[in-house]
């Protein structure tokens, strides 16, 4: 497997290495790996892993998922130093950056879909919705600087999946 199956996986799952909504900490761990950091505020929490930051809100004391997203953009600044070694293990090399015409083809392949979702909301990035999901996909539409982190127009900068009302 390659990484562009991890990504077409978490689009049309909607989930990361199964894990999804109501996921509790520790279970995120366990696929991930230690190597992480939290950012607690306000009854949320933030665990990033790096390539994968996965969001906790207390509900009846316990943490659990409501969304997670994966950075890919990421990978331009610190190569695959941001992809935790259990990744690494099952999927190999992380290549960047990662076209979308690539992603796209990987989630056609695996019976997905992805359609324009744009809401006018960003100047820089263009929106894709998975029909079977509703997984969005962050890709590049300008760039200030193109010396800048490394990513071009096209290039997939985060794809994020909430489960928030769902």
């Amino acid at each position: 497997m390659t990484d562009l199956d991890f990504y077409a996986r978490a689009v049309i799952d909607g989930k990361v290495l199964g894990l999804g909504q109501g996921s509790l900490p520790e279970e995120w761990e366990d696929r991930l790996g230690a190597g992480y950091v939290d950012d607690v505020r306000k009854g949320r929490m933030r665990r990033d892993f790096g390539l994968v930051e996965v969001s906790f809100q207390r509900v009846r004391g316990i943490w659990q998922c409501f969304g997670a997203g994966i950075q890919v953009h990421r990978l331009g600044r610190g190569g695959e130093a941001v992809v935790p070694a259990p990744l690494l293990a099952e999927f190999g090399e992380f290549g960047s950056p990662v076209g979308f015409a690539g992603l796209d083809a990987a989630v056609a392949r695996m019976g997905g879909r992805l359609e324009s979702a744009n809401d006018g909301g960003s100047t820089y990035h263009d929106q894709f919705l998975s029909t079977s999901s509703n997984v969005r996909v962050h890709v590049v539409s300008q760039v200030d600087d193109p010396g800048d982190g490394g990513t071009s127009v096209g290039d997939v900068w985060s794809i994020h999946l909430s489960w928030l009302g769902s």
